[in-house]
């Protein structure tokens, strides 16, 4: 059935085009579809934007929170690790071998006279060279000594004593986590 439509168009028309009503419709849902899309993408951007901020505050409150805390938090640190070395050596879950090489390695000048342990990490070391399986330089003189606890040696040299100690050890790390302060 063929439709005639009349206008009154005051201008010129240079062209005009007739489209049929499912192809008219397909173009104007094309359109709603197109500012749909670019509204979700605008609100997309802004929700990234949103999270990305969200995200740099919390890194930045986390951070905040370390440093405010930050001796709280090595005093913890060295706590937990007291508590983890003394039940390791209660346990014997340590090597004197391994303790007395690096007692070796870290005194500072000075040639070694005498290393006092434990009697009975004494004991175990003995054994272990007996057996073939450890060994440290001859001519340094290993001593029992009862004030000195297990998994523990003071290296004694011609400079002076180096206490190789847990507690030590611990108060040489919890310095060293703190000087690191940012």
């Amino acid at each position: 059935m063929a439709a005639t439509i009349t206008l009154q168009i005051g201008k010129t028309i240079g062209s005009i085009q007739t489209l049929a009503p499912a192809e008219a419709a397909q173009k104007a849902t094309a359109a709603i579809d197109a500012k749909e899309i670019v509204g979700l993408k605008n609100r997309l951007e802004s929700l990234c934007q949103t999270v990305n901020l969200a995200a740099r505050e919390t890194e930045m409150y986390g951070q905040r929170l370390f440093a405010a805390h930050r001796e709280q938090i090595v005093r913890l640190a060295i706590q937990i690790a007291s508590r983890i070395l003394v039940r390791e050596i209660e346990q014997g879950q340590y090597q004197i071998e391994r303790i007395l090489t690096e007692a070796i390695a870290t005194t500072p000048g000075g040639s070694i006279l005498e290393i006092r342990i434990n009697p009975d990490d004494l004991k175990t070391y003995d054994e272990l060279v007996k057996a073939g399986t450890a060994g440290i330089e001859a001519n340094i003189k290993l001593t029992a000594d009862w004030s000195i606890g297990k998994a523990e040696c003071v290296v004694v040299t011609t400079e002076g004593l180096v206490e190789c100690t847990m507690q030590e050890h611990l108060r040489q790390i919890d310095a060293a986590l703190q000087a690191a302060q940012p």
